[in-house]
């Protein structure tokens, strides 16, 4: 039985022989802006999620053949640069280094170097956390930015691990400015939802507050008073 993302994966392969190499970990999102940048390979694509009526099932297998194509796996979502996707998982290569042994220490086997995957996750909300505590990713940088150090992070937010701290400063500072862009999304996120419940839930001022309670005092005042 034929699989029924054959065409996406033709397109993955067509796509991948035009990008340079060694392939990079954000391999997937080159591939989408590589799409979104050909008319030819764009046109191919919405054809695709018209034929599988299902924008999601074509972005997720465009991941999956791009990262058997290359040989990496990962589960690690950030957010995307092409507008084709929200977010992409980035594929890590698998690095060894072989140690020559000298007499004295006998034979050393290789020692597997696996590229660290930060300590971060996205929950049901879209907001990205550190570790398995539920303190977010905007929080630990504002806070790195203002100058706390990750032993005092950890001590004021006891379910940060301190390894995670400093793992995902690593990876701020490696990526700061895909970080930033996140970051102000998110912020702009907040601003929108802020202006949207202040327009349907106006605050009322606090002299106005004043006159509604006298209001209500003079109603419930006995009579002839």
């Amino acid at each position: 039985m034929p699989n029924r993302t054959e065409g996406v994966k033709t397109l993955v392969e067509e796509v991948l022989a035009t990008l340079p190499t060694p392939y990079s970990e954000d391999v997937i999102d080159e591939v989408f802006l590589a799409i979104e940048a050909n008319p030819t390979w764009l046109t191919v694509y919405n054809v695709l999620c018209n034929d599988l009526r299902s924008v999601t099932v074509v972005n997720q297998a465009v991941g999956s053949w791009t990262s058997k194509a290359v040989g990496r796996t990962g589960d690690h979502q950030v957010p995307s640069r092409s507008k084709l996707t929200e977010s992409y998982s980035k594929l890590y290569p698998v690095v060894v280094l072989n140690r020559e042994a000298t007499v004295a220490e006998g034979p050393a086997g290789p020692l597997p170097l696996h590229a660290e995957r930060p300590p971060l996750r996205v929950d049901e909300g879209g907001a990205v956390r550190v570790g398995k505590s539920r303190i977010s990713l905007d929080l630990v940088i504002e806070q790195y930015e203002n100058g706390m150090r990750p032993e005092d992070m950890v001590r004021a937010y006891d379910t940060l691990g301190l390894a995670d701290v400093y793992a995902v400063i690593a990876f701020y500072l490696r990526h700061r400015d895909e970080v930033r862009a996140y970051l102000k999304r998110r912020a702009e996120e907040a601003q929108a939802l802020r202006a949207k419940i202040e327009a349907e839930h106006p605050r009322v001022a606090r002299e106005e507050l004043l006159a509604r309670r006298r209001a209500r005092g003079t109603d419930h005042a006995p009579t002839g008073q």
